[in-house]
C-alpha cells in the first residue's frame, strides 16, 4: 500500500513537472482605445466649463483677452457664458525680483546683442468649482524669467516698481504661468482619449495540460480587444469564466521555481485583465503578485506605475463611454446655435440699418422744417419789430446794429478769437464760420483741434483727444440746441434773437456799471415725477444808453437742481462799416460756476469778416477733405 501511495505521489510530481518544463508562452501586444478620465467621477456628465479672473489693480493685464485664451481644458467644451465647471483664477502678483545681464546671438548680423534675463515672483491661486462645491484648490507660486532688450543693443536697468516699464512682458509671464496652470488643470480635471499598449502572454505548447482553455480565453480576449473603443470596453460577464478559471491555476500551480512561468502568465494576464476591467483592486493584487513571483517582475513594476493613478469608481466605467460623443453634439448644437445667433445679429444688423435710414429720413424733414420756421421767425421779427414783445427794446437793438436792412443782408460771417485763461499759458485759438441758415463750423486749436460742424440738417464733431472715432454725429436734441449758429449775427453779438418773444421784462439792474434792461426766460420740462420743473434760465442784460448787449447768464439745471451757471461780459464795442457803422464787441469775459468750482477766462475777437469772399468751399477745405466721414 505504501509502495503504492509513492508511486502515484511520484507520478503527480512528474507531472507538474512536465507542465512546467512544457509551459512555453509567446508576448502579444494590443492597442487598446480608452478615456483617461478626471480625478473628480462628479464631472463624468459635466460638458461645459468657463474661466473667472480676479486681477490685481497694479498688474496691467486685461481680462478679455485672459478669457479668450484661457482654460482649454480637455474633455469640455468652452463655453464662458453658460457652464457648469466654473474655475475661478486669482493673479495676486508678478513682481520684478532680479535681473541678469544677458545676451544674443543674431544669426544674420553676426553680432551679440545686449539683452536682460528679468526673473519674476508670480503668485496665483485658482480653485475649480461646480455648484458651489469647490472641488480642488491651488496656489502656483513660482519665480519665471523671460529674456527682454529695448531693441537698441544696449541694457536696461529696471527698479523693481517700475512694473509698468515691461508692457507686454508683463502679459508674456503671466500667459508663461497660465499655460503651465492649464497643464495641471487638465491632469486633474481632464478627460483626454489614449491608445495604450497592453501585454499579454499566451502558451504556445499544445502539450501543455492548460493549453486549451487557455486558448480559450485568449481567443476571447482577441474578439473583445479588437472590438474595443472609446465608447465600449471588455464585457465583464463574458470573461468571469475565463478569470475565475485563471484565479484557479494560482491555487492549482503553487509558488515555486518550477511553476513560476506558469504563474508569471497567469498572474500578468489576470491583472490586466483587471485594469482593463477597471477592477483596480485586483489589479494591484495581481500586479504585485507577478513582482513576488519573481520571474520578470519588471513587469508587475510596470503595471502599478501605470495604473495606480486610475481614478475608478465602483458600479460604473469610467474609461471607456459616450463623452466625446456627447460633446460632439454639444459642440454641433452650440454651432448651430452660434450661427443663428449670428444670423439674428446679422438680421437684426440690416433691420437696424433700414430703421435707422427710415428714421434719419424723417430726421431730415424734421431739421429742414426746423431750419425753415427759424428762418421764418428772423426775418418776420426784423420786418415787424414794432408788433414783437418788448417792441421797444428790439427796435433800438436793431438800430444799433445797423438796422432791419443791413442784418437781413447779412449771409455769412468768419471771426478768429484768442481765449486767455487764469493759471494756463496754454494758447487757444477758435475760427468760426457761418452761412445763414445752411452752415455752422467751428474750428477751436487748443493746440488739439476741436471741430464742430452743421452742413444743412448734418451736423458732427470731432475731437483729436478721443481715442477710436474722433467724428462723431450729433444727437437731435444737441442739433437743436445749436440751430442758432446758423443765425450769423448771434455769433456777432450774443443776441439770442430766437427767443426774443419768450423773454419777459425784469427789473432794472446795474451791470458792469451801467443800468441795463433786464430779460429773461425759462425754459421747463416735464420731470419722471410729473412735475413742471426748470431745465434752462436765460438773462440778458441790455444797456439803456445804447441798447448794446452788456451781459447775458445761462443757468443750468438737471432734475431742477442747479448744476452749472455761465456769465458772460461784452465790451470792447467797435464800428463796423459793412454794419453800416453799427457796434460789435471784441472782448468777452467769461465767468464759469460748476461742479469744478469757478473759473474766469477772456475771448479776444482779433478778427471779424461780414459777406467776406468765401462760400461753401471752406467747409470743403476745412473739413471734408482728410478724414470728415
Amino acid at each position: 500500500m505504501k509502495d503504492s501511495l509513492l508511486i502515484f505521489s511520484l507520478f503527480c510530481i512528474s507531472l507538474v513537472t512536465l507542465a512546467q518544463e512544457k509551459a512555453k508562452f509567446k508576448k502579444q501586444e494590443y492597442w487598446v482605445k480608452s478615456i483617461a478620465p478626471s480625478a473628480f467621477p462628479i464631472l463624468d456628465n459635466v460638458y461645459t466649463q468657463g474661466t473667472y479672473f480676479k486681477i490685481a489693480p497694479n498688474i496691467l493685464l486685461a481680462e478679455k483677452n485672459l478669457k479668450r485664451d484661457f482654460f482649454n481644458i480637455k474633455g469640455f467644451i468652452k463655453n464662458q457664458e453658460n457652464n457648469d465647471l466654473k474655475i475661478y483664477v486669482d493673479i495676486q502678483t508678478i513682481d520684478l525680483i532680479k535681473q541678469v545681464q544677458d545676451s544674443t546671438f543674431d544669426n544674420q548680423t553676426r553680432k551679440y546683442y545686449p539683452t536682460a534675463k528679468v526673473y519674476f515672483k508670480v503668485n496665483i491661486a485658482y480653485e475649480v468649482k461646480i455648484k458651489n462645491q469647490v472641488l480642488w484648490r491651488n496656489d502656483y507660486v513660482a519665480s519665471e524669467n523671460i529674456h527682454y532688450t529695448n531693441g537698441k543693443g544696449s541694457f536696461i536697468q529696471y527698479e523693481k516698481d517700475a512694473t509698468s516699464e515691461f508692457g507686454d512682458q508683463i502679459e508674456n509671464i503671466a500667459d508663461i504661468a497660465l499655460k503651465k496652470i492649464q497643464e495641471q488643470l487638465n491632469q486633474k480635471v481632464g478627460y483626454y482619449l489614449q491608445d495604450s499598449k497592453e501585454t499579454f502572454f499566451w502558451l504556445t505548447n499544445k502539450e501543455h495540460p492548460e493549453y486549451s482553455q487557455m486558448l480559450a480565453f485568449e481567443n476571447e480576449m482577441n474578439s473583445q480587444l479588437s472590438a474595443v473603443n472609446y465608447e465600449r470596453g471588455l464585457n465583464r460577464m463574458q470573461l468571469l469564466v475565463h478569470l475565475g478559471y485563471l484565479e484557479s491555476l494560482l491555487t492549482k500551480y503553487q509558488s515555486s521555481k518550477e511553476n513560476e512561468k506558469i504563474r508569471f502568465i497567469v498572474a500578468n494576464n489576470l491583472a490586466q485583465a483587471y485594469f482593463l476591467l477597471e477592477d483596480k483592486t485586483k489589479g494591484l493584487y495581481y500586479a504585485d503578485l507577478l513582482i513576488k513571483n519573481g520571474f520578470r517582475e519588471s513587469y508587475g513594476f510596470e503595471l502599478i506605475n501605470k495604473y495606480k493613478n486610475l481614478e475608478v469608481l465602483a458600479g460604473k466605467t469610467r474609461t471607456h463611454g459616450n463623452r466625446f460623443g456627447e460633446l460632439s453634439k454639444l459642440g454641433y448644437k452650440l454651432q448651430q446655435e452660434e450661427a443663428l445667433q449670428k444670423e439674428e445679429a446679422k438680421q437684426a444688423f440690416f433691420e437696424k440699418i433700414a430703421r435707422d435710414e427710415s428714421d434719419w429720413e424723417q430726421e431730415k424733414v424734421i431739421r429742414s422744417n426746423q431750419i425753415e420756421q427759424f428762418k421764418i421767425n428772423w426775418f418776420k421779427l426784423i420786418d415787424s419789430s414794432s408788433f414783437q414783445n418788448n417792441a421797444d427794446i428790439l427796435h433800438k437793438v436793431i438800430q444799433n446794429l445797423g438796422g432791419a436792412s443791413t442784418l437781413k443782408g447779412i449771409e455769412k460771417i468768419h471771426t478768429t478769437s484768442q481765449y486767455k485763461f487764469e493759471d494756463s499759458n496754454i494758447p487757444v485759438f477758435e475760427d468760426k464760420w457761418s452761412l445763414a441758415f445752411t452752415n455752422f463750423l467751428l474750428k477751436k486749436r487748443m493746440p488739439d483741434n476741436y471741430l464742430f460742424v452743421i452742413n444743412n440738417v448734418e451736423a458732427w464733431k470731432h475731437d483729436d483727444r478721443v481715442r477710436g472715432e474722433k467724428w462723431k454725429k450729433i444727437s437731435t436734441s444737441e442739433y437743436t440746441e445749436n440751430i442758432d449758429k446758423l443765425l450769423p449775427i448771434y455769433l456777432l453779438t450774443g443776441i439770442r434773437f430766437d427767443l426774443w418773444n419768450k423773454l419777459e421784462q425784469q427789473t432794472e439792474r446795474f451791470i458792469n456799471d451801467k443800468l441795463c434792461w433786464h430779460l429773461s426766460f425759462t425754459e421747463k420740462e416735464m420731470s419722471s415725477q410729473n412735475r413742471i420743473i426748470p431745465k434752462q434760465e436765460y438773462h440778458f442784460y441790455f444797456d439803456k444808453t445804447d441798447y448794446s448787449l452788456v451781459s447775458t447768464e445761462t443757468i443750468f439745471f438737471e432734475d431742477g437742481k442747479k448744476i452749472s451757471k455761465e456769465r458772460k461780459i461784452f465790451t470792447d464795442y467797435r464800428e463796423t462799416s459793412a454794419l453800416n457803422n453799427g457796434k460789435l464787441p471784441h472782448r468777452i469775459q467769461y465767468q464759469v460756476e460748476d461742479y469744478f468750482g469757478e473759473s474766469f477766462f477772456e475771448e479776444i475777437i482779433e478778427k471779424v469778416e461780414i459777406n467776406s469772399g468765401f462760400s461753401n468751399r471752406i467747409f470743403i477745405k476745412e473739413v471734408y477733405i482728410g478724414g470728415f466721414k
